[in-house]
């Protein structure tokens, strides 16, 4: 019992690392690359404007 109770946990907090790791990782990335298009998105509007 002790063995698969061990096993379950180290799975479980592999996988919550790995989801940590990518969340912090990629973050900026993403937050980036939404900032690039909602800018892009500001222009074709101000273009369409004139």
């Amino acid at each position: 019992m002790l063995i698969e109770t061990l096993t379950i946990s180290i799975i479980i907090g592999s996988c919550g690392l790995v989801t940590w790791l990518s969340k912090n990782k990629f973050q900026p990335e993403i937050e980036l690359d939404l900032k690039n298009r909602e800018q892009k998105l500001w222009k074709l509007v101000e273009n369409r404007k004139k």
